[in-house]
């Protein structure tokens, strides 16, 4: 029979449960305190910090070194330096000119250059990706070098911050990185990528058929992104005829950057691929005759409303046809088709957005 507890040692058990339980409420009450009180500091930095910003903005402090006593003596604390360089993040992406020259005279008469340049050593990622943001927003170019050493960094958000980094400084050219990425490069990474590419060196191109030989999908798609953006209409004979050999991966994008730089020949190319095609890709090649209005390609649409398989598919053929103008005849097909037939549903669901 196993022992039961005496009174002496069920008085012993009681009392170190509530020890624990007063440890761990204190813990919590310590832990509380603590989180309202750096929620405190922040909201009234965050005050000090507008009203400075504002004031420096106003009187265009670029034309000054003063320094703000009591927010020098704050800079002493890490955790406000910290705060202090994200509050000029945000204010230097709102503001332009001599606005956003203030905030970065700012940036450096209070030695945040050195607080973001220690970032990039700490072993944080969401610190490092951090000073990353900082040096490239005030336009730190000399921290490039040591910007570079993070490319390849574990943490996305470090090698991403790193990326974008180079892009902004050094334009298309910044873009070398390419040639070695492993990693798959996600779609918001390409466009904020994108939007920080704003010209195209003369050698562009050549750089660009090389990206789409990469076996780095996510590399492949950007090359087709930068290609619709800057409308490389020279680059079309190429894409046409990647269109059978490419990824499938990549093609649906293939096929909208085509439309994107149509030619002649374009849509005429198209169809004819238009059988070997995916779904996917016949969808997209469906959506971009809609979007350049093809009417010369209207019987072809005319008889795969009739004859294409898939319903989703016949939706998109009813509004390309929509979009050139054809409601009169879509809905004067409908009225001859019988209630249960396919396509006059189909019918009803598309004309129904567009009437």
């Amino acid at each position: 029979m196993e022992p039961v507890l005496n009174i002496h040692e069920l008085m012993i058990a009681i009392q170190v449960v509530l020890i624990l339980v007063f440890l761990f409420t204190l813990g919590l009450l310590f832990y509380s305190f603590r989180e309202y009180k750096a929620l405190a500091d922040k909201t009234r930095w965050k005050k000090l910090l507008d009203d400075y910003l504002i004031k420096s903005i106003v009187t265009l402090m670029e034309q000054s070194q003063q320094v703000d006593p009591s927010l020098e003596n704050l800079c002493k604390r890490q955790t406000f330096r910290r705060f202090f360089i994200g509050q000029l993040i945000e204010s230097e992406r709102r503001f332009t000119g001599t606005a956003a020259k203030t905030i970065m005279n700012i940036f450096y008469i209070y030695g945040l250059d050195k607080e973001a340049y220690q970032m990039l050593s700490n072993s944080r990622p969401y610190l490092i990706a951090r000073g990353i943001q900082a040096l490239t927003v005030m336009q730190v170019r000399e921290a490039l070098q040591e910007i570079r050493k993070t490319l390849d960094h574990p943490s996305e958000i470090v090698s991403q911050e790193a990326q974008l980094a180079i892009v902004y400084f050094e334009g298309f050219n910044g873009l070398s990185f390419l040639y070695g990425v492993e990693t798959i490069i996600s779609e918001w990474q390409q466009l904020r990528i994108l939007n920080s590419i704003k010209v195209l060196p003369e050698d562009a191109v050549t750089t660009l058929l090389e990206w789409l030989h990469s076996t780095n999908v996510s590399v492949i798609r950007l090359a087709l992104k930068i290609i619709r953006k800057f409308q490389l209409f020279e680059m079309e004979g190429v894409l046409l005829e990647r269109l059978e050999n490419s990824d499938h991966r990549v093609q649906e994008e293939l096929v909208r950057t085509l439309f994107s730089i149509e030619q002649v020949n374009t849509s005429t190319a198209l169809l004819a691929y238009f059988p070997k095609a995916t779904i996917q890709e016949q969808f997209s090649i469906i959506r971009g005759l809609g979007q350049i209005r093809a009417l010369d390609k209207l019987d072809f649409l005319k008889e795969q409303l009739l004859a294409y398989p898939n319903p989703e598919g016949k939706v998109l053929i009813a509004e390309a046809m929509a979009s050139m103008g054809q409601i009169p005849f879509l809905m004067e097909l409908r009225e001859q088709l019988l209630p249960q037939d396919q396509t006059r549903l189909v019918l009803n669901h598309a004309l129904k957005s567009k009437i």
